[in-house]
């Protein structure tokens, strides 16, 4: 118990005397020029100094054989995909975090992350989502949602909590992933072709995208209430409709989020 508290304060202070941006990588897959200049303010907003990548070529050669065999979740995924090869083989960093561009961030986004990070490790986290799909509270009583951080927190001020979540739990909006963590993702998923022939011959893999891919092997966790918010859309199909502004209409606080 003793060393577990000498640990904490060991990392804690360690991680003050870093500036986050020494610590962290930022990038945003911003592949809609109309969304380009809102999130680059928002980000501004929040302190945060963050590479926006424009998404894959839909055009690639690897991308049109790939999506031949799936479907357009492909691009996004991909866009995904190059964010994290480019931090774990283009930084030193020791964690890197990773958006979509139509998202609302919290104001203390940057500020609450030394205390994010020290949680991060302290529960051994491999996944963290700050941003995800949810159409209710997040609270301990749902079995699928078990609290992982009870009677363990590093700060007392920090209110927020880590749970656990099922597979089915939509969740690339934003995200954190540890530098070891995104070399396995690397290694499991960033050849396609060879994913897409196992996907052909197995049985419960997951589609090729990111939502239920990325988020979903380790050590995860999701934080609650949300750092980051998906902005309002409009869908045709009433359940993706449903899904996807349910969060806004529910948790967006106008003065919380920029």
């Amino acid at each position: 118990m003793l060393k577990g508290i000498i640990y904490l304060k060991i990392l804690y202070l360690n991680i003050l005397l870093m500036n986050i941006d020494e610590l962290c990588s930022f990038y945003c897959l911003n592949s809609k020029v109309e969304r380009s200049e809102s999130i680059k303010e928002s980000y501004k907003k929040v302190d945060i100094s963050c590479n926006f990548y424009e998404g894959v070529n839909k055009n690639d050669p690897y991308i049109v054989q790939l999506e031949k065999r799936y479907f357009n979740c492909v691009y996004c995924m991909y866009g995904h995909m190059n964010m994290i090869h480019d931090f774990y083989y283009n930084t030193d960093k020791q964690y890197g975090i990773f958006s979509e561009d139509d998202i609302y961030i919290h104001i203390n986004f940057k500020k609450y992350l030394e205390n994010i990070i020290v949680d991060f490790e302290r529960l051994n986290l491999d996944v963290l989502l700050l941003s995800y799909l949810t159409n209710f509270k997040i609270t301990e009583e749902f079995i699928d949602f078990k609290l992982k951080n009870e009677n363990m927190r590093s700060n007392e001020n920090f209110q927020y909590n880590y749970h656990n979540f099922p597979d089915n739990l939509w969740g690339s909006q934003m995200y954190l992933l540890s530098r070891k963590h995104a070399k396995f993702l690397l290694d499991k998923y960033y050849d396609g072709i060879a994913y897409t022939e196992l996907y052909d011959k197995c049985e419960g893999l997951p589609p090729l995208s990111a939502d239920w891919t990325i988020t979903k092997d380790g050590n995860r966790a999701l934080i609650f209430p949300l750092l980051a918010i998906e902005k309002p859309c409009n869908y045709e199909h009433y359940g993706q409709n449903y899904l996807h502004n349910y969060t806004y209409l529910n948790f967006f606080v106008e003065n919380e989020y920029v």
